[in-house]
């Protein structure tokens, strides 16, 4: 995965923590468990998930009777993410989940695959663990006028992208069911929208995606992109609400008991002291680069890497100066979801 993933994305540290121990203890005493195995979807290079797992390895380890049970974790990415730089931080960091108890019963591995596929054989999951990755739709949906489908003024483009998005949380789920012991939770944290009534097109909060889609028209008008590399750009991702997940939670009753669903807002930035630019990379610019950034190369993969290093500093500097000028509020919407499957 593109480095700017993993230099932008203490955003994303956040989540889960608080809920892996009950997590853990609901899956144990839902029936025998021969080998706690856990599945980490969109790894990176680690950053996000080596932390938080420690709390489910020393989970198992405080539940009566599993004390000794062994554990394994794997993580699951696209072929080309740098799984070097992940086993090396697995390794290595100290309040990661390899040094959480006797690493001799903790077992790590790597699995290459698309969470839109099944990445793992039937009934062999305790536990199903996500950070920010279900907020990526399986496939881009184009808008005539926006980078961004959801940001359109077209209603035919709004449908299809809310549709969409509908059918990729419940394909997700549905794998990830099947994949599940029964007993086994699924937690999953993904970027969101506090929008009640529409998948989130008219949710100010994300108006950043307008200061961008502004920005990426600049580059064309002053010739640093052309209007191919310009249109090419539609952002995959789906910022869900709480209505939109419950409508895919009900269809798959049969399936899950919901355990907890809720919204948060996320401030990255720092103290009122901080400078207006430090208040926007913290809020704005990091987290974007740390979201789409491997996304606005890849429509730049034509070009050298020199000329693309240059664009994108262009950008992030355009960027920071739209977002300085539209000053307000950039923090991010958190959807966190714990669910245990049925027996």
């Amino acid at each position: 995965m593109d480095e700017t993933y993993a230099e932008h994305s203490t955003t994303q540290a956040t989540g889960n923590k608080s809920f892996l121990s009950q997590v853990v203890q609901r899956t144990l005493t839902a029936g025998p468990v021969r080998v706690f195995a856990v599945a980490d979807y969109g790894s990176s290079v680690g950053n996000n998930s080596v932390v938080e797992l420690a709390d489910v390895v020393r989970a198992v380890a405080a539940q009566k009777g599993s004390e000794d049970l062994p554990v394994t974790v794997t993580h699951v990415d696209q072929p080309g993410n740098d799984w070097t730089a992940l086993f090396h931080t697995a390794a290595t960091k100290q309040d990661g989940y390899m040094f959480s108890r006797n690493p001799s019963n903790v077992f790590h591995f790597a699995a290459s695959g698309n969470m839109y596929e099944a990445c793992f054989p039937p009934v062999s999951m305790s536990l199903v663990y996500s950070g920010y990755t279900f907020h990526w739709m399986s496939r881009s949906v184009k808008a005539p006028d926006h980078i961004w489908a959801a940001r359109s003024q077209d209603s035919s483009t709004l449908k299809q992208h809310a549709d969409q998005a509908h059918d990729d949380l419940r394909t997700l789920l549905t794998l990830r069911a099947a994949e599940l012991q029964p007993g086994g939770c699924l937690v999953a944290t993904f970027v969101g929208s506090v929008e009640e009534d529409s998948l989130v097109s008219t949710d100010p909060q994300w108006r950043l995606f307008d200061i961008v889609n502004a920005c990426w028209m600049e580059l064309e008008r002053n010739g640093e992109i052309s209007a191919t590399e310009r249109s090419s750009l539609a952002l995959g991702v789906c910022l869900r609400n709480v209505q939109s997940v419950e409508g895919v939670l009900d269809e798959l009753n049969h399936l899950y008991t919901v355990h907890h669903l809720s919204v948060d807002i996320v401030s990255a930035a720092g103290d009122s002291e901080d400078t207006p630019i430090a208040r926007v990379l913290a809020q704005a610019v990091q987290p974007f680069l740390a979201i789409f950034g491997p996304q606005l190369r890849q429509v730049l993969d034509r070009k050298s890497v020199q000329e693309q290093n240059r664009i994108m500093d262009l950008f992030k500097s355009a960027l920071c100066t739209a977002c300085i000028e539209e000053g307000g509020n950039f923090n991010t919407t958190v959807v966190t979801l714990s669910l245990q499957r049925k027996q």
